[in-house]
């Protein structure tokens, strides 16, 4: 965190050589590896990733490892070809995501437009640091198109000091909600909004009714309607008491699911409508 590079690979280095049998040695070749880079020490860089690698290849550090490795072959490629790259070394220190280090020298906060163009976040997230090292993994993962992955960060993710709490819970919320996790949007603005939903709905507290009764899996519940001409708004009123929205949720008596079938019916189901034995009751579609 200092900068001391020099310090950080000799402690590394007593890691390795005291405790050899230590959990944390692929990790320490991996990082002496990132930090020589640092240095522009390339050859001992490079050995390093290759001893992490080599350790286990399908380990976290080893599937890193190789990534970086795959990075200098194709420096070390284009260079050879006459074209003018980056180093590599003057790339920022970012740890990453599985790692106990911490950055030291954040890149510039994302400008709102950046994080529009991706056309799925709502206004109210600026209200998140997504400079942050979850906010990067956040907008890196919706970027790949892994959404269950980043709702799971969303929860914890940082915010800017000058919003106020209930701005920040509504922007969590409604950024979950966006994403199409109702079941932790409808946590989290069920629990920040309690007073603010015992009414009916207004103007000044719709928005607060939307995220705590939204019309989740709206697609999946038209379509039963169509077929089976069973009311929308029974629906999701059974799912917001079973379930929560909460496509994985399971109970004692191993009902599963947003309508919690149990496991008797899930069978009649199969049977019946479906014409299997064995259907999997946590995929929304089919329960």
């Amino acid at each position: 965190r200092s900068r001391d590079l020099s310090g950080a690979l000799v402690a590394l280095k007593k890691l390795r050589t005291d405790y050899a049998k230590s959990a944390l040695l692929q990790r320490a070749l991996y990082w002496e590896g990132r930090i020589n880079l640092q240095m522009a020490r390339s050859k001992t860089a490079r050995s390093r990733y290759e001893q992490a690698f080599q350790m286990d290849p399908l380990d976290y550090y080893g599937v890193l490892a190789f990534a970086r490795l795959r990075e200098m072959d194709r420096a070390d490629e284009e260079k050879r070809r006459g074209v003018l790259v980056a180093s590599l070394e003057d790339r920022p220190f970012i740890p990453e995501e599985n790692s106990s280090f911490k950055t030291i020298a954040l890149p510039e906060e994302p400008k709102k437009p950046v994080l529009r163009e991706m056309g799925r976040l709502p206004e109210s997230a600026a209200v998140f640091n997504w400079g942050s090292p979850e906010g990067r993994r956040v907008v890196r993962l919706m970027r790949l198109g892994y959404d269950n992955a980043a709702r799971e960060l969303i929860e914890a993710m940082p915010a800017l000091k000058e919003y106020s709490a209930a701005d920040i819970a509504y922007a969590r919320a409604k950024l979950l909600h966006e994403l199409g996790d109702y079941h932790r949007a409808y946590r989290v603005a069920a629990s920040a909004f309690r007073q603010k939903i015992r009414g009916v709905p207004d103007e000044s507290n719709r928005r607060f009714f939307a995220l705590s009764y939204p019309a989740a899996y709206a697609n999946l519940i038209n379509a039963a309607h169509a077929e089976f001409r069973v009311p929308p708004l029974l629906v999701l009123a059974l799912m917001r008491q079973e379930s929560g929205y909460n496509p994985r949720a399971r109970s004692a008596a191993s009902a599963e699911g947003l309508l919690q079938i149990i496991p008797r019916t899930r069978d009649k189901i199969a049977e019946r409508l479906l014409n299997e034995t064995k259907i999997q009751m946590t995929q929304p579609e089919t329960n």
